[in-house]
C-alpha cells in the first residue's frame, strides 16, 4: 500500500489504511457473532413462527366457531377477540387448551346429560311395564276360575 501511495505521490501512508480495514473486519466479526447469537439464543424463530401461524389458525376456526356450546363460567375465553389474536406462542398455547379443556368440559356434561334422561327414560318405560303386568297379573287372577282336584 506504501508503494501505491509513493507511486500516487500521495502523503497517505498504507498504516492507516491498515488499521482502518482491521478495524472494520472486526466489526464485521462482531456483527457476524452478533447475529448467530441472535439466532441461536432468540425466543423467536422460524420454525416457532410457523408454529404460531399454525396456531393463529386454530384458534380463528374456534373464533368462528363461537362459544355457544360451552358452559357459562367458560365463556370469557371468547371475549377478547382482538387479545387472542396478538396473542405470544406460549399465550396461545394456554388458550387453546383452556378452550378445549372447556369443550371437553362441555360435552362431557351433555353426555351425561344424556345417560341420565336415558336412565330416567328407562326407568319410567320399566315402571310402566311392571305396573302393567301386575295389573294384568291381578285381573288375570280374578278371572281365573278355580279348579277342583
Amino acid at each position: 500500500m506504501d508503494d501505491h501511495f509513493l507511486l500516487k505521490k500521495l502523503r497517505n501512508k498504507g498504516r492507516p489504511w491498515l488499521s482502518n480495514l482491521i478495524t472494520q473486519l472486526w466489526d464485521l466479526q462482531l456483527q457476524m457473532w452478533e447475529h448467530r447469537n441472535e439466532i441461536e439464543h432468540s425466543d423467536v424463530t422460524p420454525a416457532k413462527l410457523l408454529q404460531l401461524d399454525v396456531l393463529r389458525t386454530q384458534a380463528t376456526e374456534e373464533l368462528e366457531a363461537g362459544c355457544l356450546s360451552l358452559q357459562p363460567t367458560n365463556k370469557h375465553l371468547f371475549e377478547g377477540e382482538d387479545k387472542v389474536a396478538n396473542f405470544n406462542l406460549m399465550e396461545m398455547k394456554q388458550w387453546l387448551l383452556e378452550v378445549h379443556l372447556a369443550q371437553d368440559a362441555a360435552n362431557h356434561e351433555f353426555i351425561q346429560k344424556q345417560r341420565s334422561l336415558s336412565r330416567a327414560r328407562t326407568r319410567a318405560f320399566m315402571q310402566d311395564w311392571l305396573n302393567t303386568t301386575r295389573a294384568n297379573q291381578s285381573e288375570h287372577d280374578r278371572t281365573e276360575l278355580p279348579t277342583t282336584d
